[in-house]
């Protein structure tokens, strides 16, 4: 069976056929720069929204269901997503205290916002392995 890419194409001149390559080239980069947009967007999201479970206190405010409630009420209201467990929500929150914002610099917040949260997750798993040994 014939992949799409590789079907033949329905004009045979050399120049359209040159310029469907093209055009296939800029529409898959295309896909990959909304791709990484739309990450960067949810990574910033996700520290805003660890920033906003530290600064309103919350686990202390809400008790110790906060994050299964929070969860919930997030889950309720945008069924479709994902990344809104009450764990992924806990690591938004270390995610915050991991690089507040007395040390991000706008700088630093743009190359932190292209990292895929799976990476990021790891960073903050290797952290806290490490402050649980003593070394911070």
């Amino acid at each position: 069976m014939k992949d799409v890419s590789e079907k033949v194409l329905s004009i045979y001149d050399e120049e359209y056929q040159n310029w469907i390559v093209d055009l296939k080239k800029r529409y898959k980069q295309s896909q990959i720069k909304a791709a990484i947009k739309v990450n960067s967007e949810l990574i910033h999201f996700y520290w805003s929204l660890g920033r906003g479970i530290v600064k309103m206190k919350s686990e202390s405010r809400w008790g110790s269901k906060f994050y299964e409630s929070l969860s919930k009420d997030l889950r309720n209201a945008f069924p479709n997503s994902t990344g809104l467990s009450p764990r992924n929500l806990q690591c938004m929150r270390q995610f915050y205290e991991l690089f507040p914002e007395n040390i991000i610099t706008q700088q630093l917040a743009a190359q932190i916002t292209s990292i895929p949260w799976g990476h990021i997750l790891l960073i903050i798993s290797k952290v806290n392995n490490s402050s649980k040994k003593g070394l911070f």
